[in-house]
């Protein structure tokens, strides 16, 4: 009895619930590049403040006024109650307050044009902060941010059709979850590219975006230090994530990396490969006779993501034209499923 072929590994996503949108300019900022960038507490930090200002970011999306809500009833600040258990665990507390700490020490211009039409610039801290100094597992941090700072992390841009544009929306739980300091800031971008399902952006602006201008100078150190740890952690918490390890993803000029091509993969992506994958070898059992043997030999030709599914299915349908149709299964195929076999891996088995 034919064994069928191992099933690949089935990813299991978390239970997500909440997404937030935000505009480009958060997702693509850099705060804090002269020293490194953000930490990973960091980037959580400001993701759940993100994360609680969706109610004036959607209305902002609508059209619609969202200075008007509660929170921005002071005149000069708005105030945002976020569990400390939002952050991280109770033993990470303190080392929670000490990135809140350095990220009130972050300096940001606001432009903006006086009452009287003059073009003005404030100076002024990216937040405020009130914690308890004894904190417990209830504990929570009041931020405060002036209103000038919260218009640029609320107004998403819109089209001549009042329609959004240039935003993202990804999932809270993802950057809340993540282990690696640079899951967040990548788990992002290709969020924000996810509808068009891949991008392509130079080595030296990724590591720009995530502020490694003078570390990993080599791709080799860049690819194992940074892409493969936040590529294995999409896999097990993301509902999305890329493949950098195949030959496709890397452009390079004169031998040496230039572009980076990232193609988002979403379990529904994935799960459609499995599919056609699964079509395939029933074509190839089908008009060919293929034993276990030969599904295991043609199974890498199937998994490679640098070849398209589809033109496998064309190939198929080719020889089998060439086969049956026209007549060579007398003198010069006296094996169908041997010559299919090795036109196949002929055509795509080098690749």
């Amino acid at each position: 009895m034919e064994k069928l072929p191992k099933k690949p590994k089935r990813i299991v996503l978390p239970q997500i619930r909440n997404y937030i949108v935000q505009p480009n300019r958060v997702t693509k900022s850099r705060f804090g590049a002269d020293v490194g960038g953000y930490t990973l507490i960091q980037h959580k930090i400001l993701t759940a403040i993100m994360y609680y200002l969706q109610e004036p970011i959607h209305l902002a999306m609508k059209g619609h006024l969202y200075n008007q809500l509660e929170i921005f009833s002071n005149p000069d600040l708005i105030k945002l109650a976020i569990p400390m258990s939002d952050i991280g665990k109770p033993r990470q507390y303190q080392e929670i307050r000490e990135n809140i700490k350095r990220l009130a020490s972050i300096v940001v211009a606001v432009p903006y044009i006086s009452k009287e039409g003059k073009d003005m610039e404030r100076i002024t801290g990216l937040i405020r902060a009130d914690l308890e100094i004894s904190s417990k597992r209830s504990s929570v941090m009041v931020i405060e941010i002036e209103k000038r700072v919260a218009d640029i992390l609320i107004k998403i841009d819109r089209d001549a059709d009042g329609t959004p544009k240039n935003y993202t929306r990804h999932a809270y739980e993802v950057s809340q979850n993540a282990t690696c300091k640079f899951t967040p800031t990548i788990y992002k971008l290709l969020c924000s590219w996810k509808k068009k399902g891949e991008f392509k952006i130079s080595l030296d602006e990724l590591r720009a975006d995530l502020c490694l201008t003078s570390m990993y100078s080599e791709y080799s150190d860049f690819k194992r230090r940074v892409l493969i740890p936040v590529m294995n952690e999409l896999k097990e918490i993301g509902d999305c994530w890329f493949d950098c390890t195949v030959k496709s993803f890397v452009e390079k000029k004169r031998n040496k990396p230039v572009m980076l091509c990232f193609k988002v993969i979403t379990p529904e992506v994935s799960k459609e490969m499995d599919e056609r994958a699964n079509y395939i070898r029933n074509m190839l059992r089908t008009n060919f006779k293929f034993q276990l043997k030969d599904i295991e030999d043609i199974n890498h030709v199937l998994h490679n993501k640098d070849i398209n599914q589809r033109d496998i299915i064309h190939k198929i349908l080719f020889i089998e034209d060439q086969i049956y149709k026209k007549g060579l299964t007398d003198d010069k195929v006296k094996s169908p499923r041997h010559f299919a076999l090795a036109a196949l891996l002929n055509e795509f088995g080098n690749k």
